[in-house]
């Protein structure tokens, strides 16, 4: 316990290979506390490169621990797909566990789930648990959960009352998802992001974008999305082609799969004011498929299939990238994935 204190007070004077060494060293001794911290070092990005993978693998570790805030900090990065794939299973189940042992995260989550219910760990939709639960966490001051409070309370058809009431709920999930973007914390940033696009809230497409754009920064794929598309749309700001492009490719290369097909497909076509560009589209259908996007690998065989401007038809490399898409339709029908099994 008292080289975590150390290495706690290591981190606060700025010595950060010192500080990373000491968190790594307790928690492979097994320090709970060593464990989490340094689990919150990779997801903030502090005195070490951000690293969302590596922040939930030691999450879940403090958690396996009973370290039970960690067991919500861990589910957070997988419900929000900042892992190589996502896993609802080990995100819902360590919702629950988290939640089970009053962790106010936890709850807020937990409250989402309970909206339309879940298979994975037996819960039924239950939309007075639903509220319950978001009331709980919110009361606790869980951003999540005064968001998720907000969303049932607001009805287009309420009184204005209610939705005075909730619209002050949504207010309060938004300065608390403030005060977390600026501590580092990315999936907050984009959360506020949203809540500046939400019905019943504050809209304000300035502030929607500066939020966008704070999570961009923090490799949250789905925050450089929004930015891209208000760069698309003139919205809050000028179009501006060369930044929605630069957007779409940090969303791709920060794991929106879609993003990369997007992309890639206006560069391979001359599509959406974009220059045709083979060895760009190339490049982002590549990155794209090797995050299971199914008809990047597709794509890409057509590209080697027919050849163009310059890329030599190559009937292996188009083969090759044709069986991986049919290895991903053929896991997605083992699913139950209609569409994928025809």
């Amino acid at each position: 316990m008292k080289r975590a204190v150390l290495a706690a007070a290591i981190a606060l004077c700025g010595c950060a290979d010192k500080s990373i060494e000491v968190f790594q060293s307790e928690c492979d001794k097994g320090e709970t506390k060593s464990c989490f911290d340094l689990g919150d070092h990779y997801e903030r990005g502090i005195n070490v490169d951000r690293d969302y993978v590596k922040a939930a693998a030691l999450y879940e570790r403090a958690c396996d621990l009973n370290y039970y805030e960690a067991c919500a900090k861990a589910a957070r990065l997988y419900a929000f797909d900042l892992t190589p794939a996502f896993n609802r299973t080990k995100a819902e189940t360590l919702v629950k566990k988290a939640c089970d042992h009053n962790v106010p995260q936890g709850c807020g989550q937990l409250s989402e789930i309970y909206i339309d219910g879940s298979p994975i760990i037996n819960i039924e939709k239950n939309e007075t648990k639903a509220f319950e639960l978001a009331m709980k966490s919110c009361d606790q001051n869980d951003a999540f959960g005064c968001y998720i409070l907000g969303v049932i309370k607001f009805d287009k058809n309420a009184t204005t009352e209610r939705n005075a009431e909730a619209i002050k709920i949504y207010a309060k999930a938004a300065n608390l998802f403030k005060k977390n973007c600026e501590k580092g914390y990315g999936i907050d940033c984009f959360l506020t992001n949203r809540y500046y696009l939400s019905k019943g809230a504050d809209q304000n497409d300035e502030k929607s974008l500066l939020y966008a754009s704070k999570a961009c920064e923090a490799q949250i794929g789905w925050g450089c999305e929004n930015a891209a598309a208000m760069y698309a749309f003139g919205l809050g700001v000028k179009k501006d082609k060369e930044k929605e492009g630069f957007y779409l490719e940090k969303s791709c290369y920060f794991g929106v799969s879609a993003m990369c097909l997007r992309l890639a497909d206006n560069y391979a076509e001359g599509f959406g004011g974009f220059d045709k560009n083979i060895p760009k589209a190339i490049e982002l259908h590549n990155k794209g498929c090797e995050l299971g996007c199914v008809y990047c690998c597709s794509h890409l065989g057509d590209l080697y299939a027919k050849g163009d401007e310059g890329l030599k038809p190559d009937e292996i490399k188009a083969k090759e990238f044709y069986q991986k898409a049919n290895d991903i339709f053929e896991s997605e029908c083992s699913l139950g994935y209609a569409s994928s099994c025809n």
